[in-house]
């Protein structure tokens, strides 16, 4: 797929963020790379600390995905004065599809063909000059 039809045909991801792990029935991916996180987590803190949507982009390598920042207060308890605190943090999502940056060959051909569109660009105006000076 082309990064321009991905652009086209993806939607955007939207996370949502909270302090409770996912069930432990989440499936595994990729062969074993990804792994199913158990459900260790004895708060019933459910509600989303935020809410993220990373829309399709063309990163500036060439390969393309989804990308999102969202800034967010998130409250902590500091064992050390038993109070709360809340902690300002930056999330960042870079979501590549594997296998999308394009090769050298590829960019060349990509070239060849934006250089053809130029020399096809120039040619079709030297034409209306032309007619336009008779």
């Amino acid at each position: 797929m082309t990064a321009e039809a991905f652009k086209q045909t993806a939607s955007s991801l939207h996370l949502s963020l909270t302090h409770k792990s996912p069930p432990a029935s989440v499936p595994e991916t990729n062969g074993g790379e990804g792994s199913a996180v158990a459900n260790n987590n004895t708060s019933t803190d459910s509600e989303p600390i935020a809410s993220l949507s990373a829309p399709p982009t063309v990163f500036s390598t060439g390969s393309y995905g989804w990308k999102g920042q969202q800034r967010v207060n998130i409250e902590l308890h500091n064992p050390e004065t038993g109070e709360k605190e809340t902690v300002n943090v930056t999330i960042n999502i870079n979501a590549t599809v594997l296998g999308s940056k394009p090769s050298a060959k590829d960019k060349d051909k990509a070239n060849k063909k934006a250089e053809k569109e130029v020399v096809k660009n120039d040619e079709s105006e030297d034409v209306e000059e032309e007619d336009e000076d008779e």
